[in-house]
């Protein structure tokens, strides 16, 4: 990690070389306040388990070198199960079991969770053992009226065997 204590309007460059010294790319970004900020880099292009050579360079706002480091970078090689449907179950892995679902209560990574007709759980149980001091609440105060916004009701209104897809993979897989 580069020191954070970088004059204002200092510049963060990389330049990527690879195991034969060329250059394969080269970027850089102001750091905001002064303060180290991600330098976006794609790997994408180069080759699986080959060391590269990744220096950073910090420049003041008149492009004066304050400091510089050099790391080596290998992208790692793809995992032979990556793009395949390896590990994939319609089915929990245990000591997990599918939700369960009773009323407005569920159960879910080994607790049981109930919502006594509330927006926010009433009651946490862990193996036996109750974990809220009291149902959770969710409280707006207007002067001397105060409202507890978790006591708004809450229903399921739909259960599903069909697992569902939840974020980062892109469109659930269409079933012809």
């Amino acid at each position: 990690m580069i020191d954070t204590s970088v004059p204002e309007g200092a510049r963060a460059e990389v330049c990527v070389r690879n195991d034969h010294g060329a250059e394969v790319a080269r970027t850089g970004q102001p750091l905001a306040r002064g303060r180290p900020a991600p330098v976006p880099l794609d790997i994408r292009a180069w080759p699986e388990g080959v060391a590269h050579s990744l220096e950073v360079t910090i420049r003041d706002a008149q492009g004066e070198k304050i400091g510089a480091r050099t790391f080596s970078v290998t992208r790692p090689p793809r995992p032979g199960w990556l793009g395949t449907k390896a590990g994939l179950t319609d089915t929990p892995v245990p000591p997990f079991t599918p939700v369960r679902v009773q009323g407005d209560a569920f159960a879910c990574l080994l607790k049981d969770y109930a919502f006594a007709g509330r927006a926010l759980p009433a009651s946490i149980r862990s193996e036996g053992h109750e974990l809220l001091a009291g149902p959770v609440r969710f409280e707006l105060r207007v002067g001397d009226t105060t409202a507890d916004l978790a006591a708004q009701p809450i229903r399921v209104n739909q259960r599903s065997a069909e697992p569902r897809r939840v974020g980062g993979g892109g469109p659930p897989a269409s079933r012809a």
